[in-house]
């Protein structure tokens, strides 16, 4: 049957159920320490005494909390010389079959001193709360005993943040995110800029002119002297000439002669019959378009 929880029935009608349902909804239905206040830090007092901060949990929903500058101090049970021994301090949620009353306590789940290197934990109840379990203990921390000393604690639960702390963790890592991506992206364009600032200096130490906009490519003033014709070929390399783009080429005023192109990616061939008895000078080779021309 459906039920209206945050609404006036005429009568008291909303139970811990219905809180640690919602709860359960909002974060989860595991076991885990919130971030807020001291968390349950733990504090070895001395030998026999550890002392628990402030703060809040949800265990299944169920909100346990220490209340701000208050603290719980727990008894532990006095080791044995030359044993080891392993204790668990748990929050205990139990409920009264008969009443129906909840409570919850921490307490300490004292281990078996071993003198063999064998100590373990000792054994905790659990059950499913959300499933009507009227009893479940969640581990905070164990406390390793050696001897008469109690050597560390080992934090045993999980710490969950909350809204806020979530969306600023969101927020930082999205413009975290957006801020290596800018970079990446100024560095690509740096470095292209770079590339073809580098060819574009290259090419122009040959006197080679070059439009991007309007894919030209202008070649001025190639002097070929009679001495650089190779069999009567003389080859003229770019990057800009392609197989089948569209080539002109024109060449000085009194220039004689009748030449046949041979035309690769990168290289322009240029073959004449009778090679000139003087220096030739092309004034202009123009790369209409830099895109590939389907035949």
């Amino acid at each position: 049957m459906i039920t209206l929880v945050t609404g006036y029935a005429g009568a008291q009608h909303i139970t811990s159920d219905d809180a640690g349902s919602f709860n359960a909804a909002m974060m989860g239905n595991g076991e885990f320490v919130m971030d807020r206040g001291n968390k349950f830090t733990a504090t070895i007092e001395d030998n026999n005494i550890i002392k628990i901060a402030d703060g809040d949990i949800l265990m299944q929903g169920r909100h346990i909390r220490i209340k701000p500058d208050d603290y719980e101090e727990l008894d532990i049970e006095e080791g044995i010389t030359g044993c080891k021994r392993q204790d668990l301090i748990v929050v205990t949620y139990e409920k009264n079959e008969v009443t129906s009353v909840e409570t919850a306590k921490l307490e300490v789940l004292t281990g078996i001193p071993v003198a063999d290197g064998s100590e373990m934990d000792p054994e905790y109840e659990t059950g499913d709360l959300l499933a009507g379990a009227i009893k479940n203990q969640m581990p905070l921390y164990r406390v390793n005993i050696d001897g008469l000393t109690i050597k560390s604690i080992d934090a045993l639960f999980k710490t969950t943040s909350n809204f806020k702390n979530i969306s600023d963790s969101l927020n930082k890592q999205v413009a975290d995110e957006k801020a290596k991506w800018n970079l990446q992206v100024n560095t690509a364009i740096t470095n292209y800029e770079k590339q073809f600032n580098d060819a574009y200096e290259e090419i122009t130490d040959k006197n080679i002119l070059v439009s991007l906009d309007n894919r030209e490519v202008s070649i001025h003033n190639i002097v070929i002297a009679t001495s650089d014709w190779n069999s009567g070929s003389y080859t003229i390399t770019s990057s800009y000439i392609k197989q089948n783009s569209i080539i002109d080429v024109y060449y000085a005023s009194g220039t004689e002669i009748t030449p046949a192109y041979t035309q690769a990616d990168g290289k322009l061939t240029i073959t004449v019959e009778t090679v000139p008895a003087v220096d030739i000078t092309i004034d202009a080779i123009l790369i209409v378009n830099s895109k590939v021309v389907s035949e």
